[in-house]
């Protein structure tokens, strides 16, 4: 299969069904939150969400979502702590990828 276009890779990563494991670093905000859940149930990624346990909880169940379903959660309260997690996840080989969220990016 040739891939011409960012959709050819979407569509080929949603047939291979990989559930490559992502750490979604700052995973509290809608924004951050509703296309990684498009990303699991299309079966792609399997989400490790960084961040304040009781906003990321909020907002799954505001999206109709169970937090208990199949998600893993770190609860971290401050980006300095969100970035050593997420650093730490993908060093342990927990996590494959990261998808950057709602944290500050350095200067």
């Amino acid at each position: 299969m040739k891939i011409h276009n960012m959709e050819d890779i979407v569509n080929t990563a949603k047939e291979m069904k990989l559930g490559v494991p992502a750490a979604v670093s700052g995973a509290t905000d809608l924004h951050v939150i509703e296309p990684v859940l498009k990303g699991k149930q299309d079966g792609y990624i399997r989400p490790v969400l960084i961040g304040d346990e009781a906003k990321i909880t909020e907002i799954l169940r505001q999206c109709g979502e169970d937090p208990r379903d199949g998600y893993e959660i770190v609860d971290a309260k401050d980006d300095a702590k969100i970035c050593a997690a997420t650093v730490r996840l993908i060093k342990e080989k927990k996590a494959k990828m990261v998808i950057k969220g709602l944290i500050e990016t350095g200067t």
